[in-house]
């Protein structure tokens, strides 16, 4: 059975719910109130255009509340014996395209780019290598950028009000460097961080006390976003020291809060590795001082948890927890600066994003096309960054359905948004990409994308 026909049997399905809701002269929010079905009026919506497909326990509910009289509960059965056959023959699939490209970008005779930008790691181990590279001129200057503690020092020792003064300034600037961030991308925030984080490690020396616990706290928040930008940098050697480093200070501090970011980072990092396990587990861990955290970042981590049951292929643990993540979501007016907490960035678009991605890492691109396309254009135009990510994982999913001229047209926007932003992350992504999307596919559009990545050597 084709993914399509699956598809269509859950569209059936939620209309059939839809239908016997109706007939009841139920609102979504009644059949969950009234008919004392234990879902999220999210579930609701989402189970009956087809884009989720709750477990057994949700439709013998709904087949109770509607008096459906076992019909209901019979038809999702039907569905469910359907996707579980599909799915099996899915994964395995995914799985052989997935290495299939793996091994094609570690053949040789494969043009490539290499993209070591930061003078470290590249994620995932390896960095294609050619006789062409990127002027560094064009992206970050290693040298400055990747600076050790020790270098900076403060001229002399801060005593007593001089020391709060500077704790003060400090985390006024980290707010500051947050939005330098989201705004202009890794390369343009990344030497400031390391500045700070010599100034903090300094006063680490010989502060004590409540001032010691406030540096700490600071530290951590430093460490993280250095983590984050090692991280968009494609570093991830550096990316995970960093994050160690934070979970250290947030631990000495007893900054709970921190403590849950810190493993939610962590949590991140698993899943580039594609751990599911260890991403599911540390979301977990970053979850259980959720009373400690702002609402955003439980949405955050909520949606990473999902993440991880992606990768493992659970698709109802998956979408449980994204709807979930809504409950808590930041305001889209948010200014994402951190002023309110970590996982400001996690609004309603930001999670529905996620959705589409996990549909990518379920292996259906079918599914996750029409909520990215919703989605990208939900996304502020001054994160730009963001909507460049989001972009790329379009653009994938337009492949995997065969539309090669809309994915090398978002290609081509990721690219340059990467080359502005200096995010080595997302020109890697957008980079192999491009060359699988050519592998399939030779028209003007995809040609003049292939021009447009060479033009990157040059």
């Amino acid at each position: 059975m084709e993914p399509r026909d699956i598809a269509r049997m859950k569209a059936d399905l939620g209309l059939m719910l839809a239908d016997l809701r109706d007939a009841k002269g139920w609102t979504q929010q009644q059949l969950i109130v009234e008919g004392r079905v234990r879902t999220s009026r999210s579930t609701v919506a989402n189970t009956e255009t087809g884009r989720q497909f709750p477990d057994e326990n949700f439709w013998s509910e709904c087949d109770d509340a509607l008096d459906a009289e076992g019909s209901l509960l019979a038809a999702y059965r039907q569905v469910f014996e359907a996707v579980q056959d599909q799915k099996r023959s899915e994964a395995t699939a995914a799985r052989q395209r997935l290495e299939e490209q793996r091994q094609s970008w570690s053949e040789p005779t494969k043009t490539a780019i290499r993209l070591d930008l930061t003078g470290g790691d590249i994620a995932g181990g390896a960095a294609a290598s050619t006789s062409h590279t990127v002027p560094r001129d064009a992206w970050d200057q290693p040298s400055r950028n990747q600076l050790k503690i020790g270098s900076l020092r403060p001229p002399h020792r801060l005593q007593g009000s001089q020391l709060d003064a500077a704790i003060e300034h400090l985390a006024d600037l980290w707010h500051t460097l947050v939005r330098t961030d989201n705004l202009f991308g890794p390369r343009h925030a990344l030497e400031s961080v390391h500045q700070q984080l010599s100034i903090l490690d300094s006063l680490l020396e010989y502060a004590q006390g409540v001032q010691r616990q406030e540096v700490l706290k600071l530290g951590s928040r430093y460490a993280e976003s250095a983590a984050w930008l090692h991280e968009d940098t494609a570093n991830m050697r550096r990316a995970e020291n960093w994050t160690r480093q934070a979970l250290e200070w947030a631990t000495e501090a007893g900054d709970q809060a921190m403590v849950s970011w810190a493993m939610f980072r962590r949590s991140q990092q698993a899943t580039t590795r594609r751990n599911a396990a260890q991403t599911i587990s540390l979301s977990k861990a970053a979850q259980r001082n959720e009373e400690r955290l702002a609402d955003p970042a439980r949405a955050a981590i909520q949606q990473q948890e999902a993440q991880g049951y992606a990768l493992e292929g659970n698709e109802r643990e998956c979408h449980k927890r994204l709807d979930d993540a809504h409950e808590f979501a930041a305001s889209p007016d948010t200014k994402r600066d951190g002023r309110t907490g970590h996982g400001d960035f996690c609004t309603p678009t930001y999670i529905e994003v996620q959705r589409a991605k996990c549909w990518l890492t379920l292996g259906r691109p079918e599914l996750a096309v029409p909520i990215f396309e919703h989605a990208v254009a939900q996304v502020p135009d001054v994160y730009h960054r963001d909507r460049g990510q989001a972009q790329v994982l379009l653009a994938r999913a337009y492949a995997g359905v065969g539309q090669y001229d809309a994915a090398a047209a978002r290609v081509a926007s990721a690219l340059q948004i990467a080359r502005g932003s200096g995010s080595s992350r997302m020109l890697i992504d957008a980079v192999a990409l491009a060359r699988v999307i050519a592998a399939e596919c030779d028209s003007p559009a995809v040609s003049g994308l292939l021009t447009a990545v060479d033009e990157l050597n040059e």
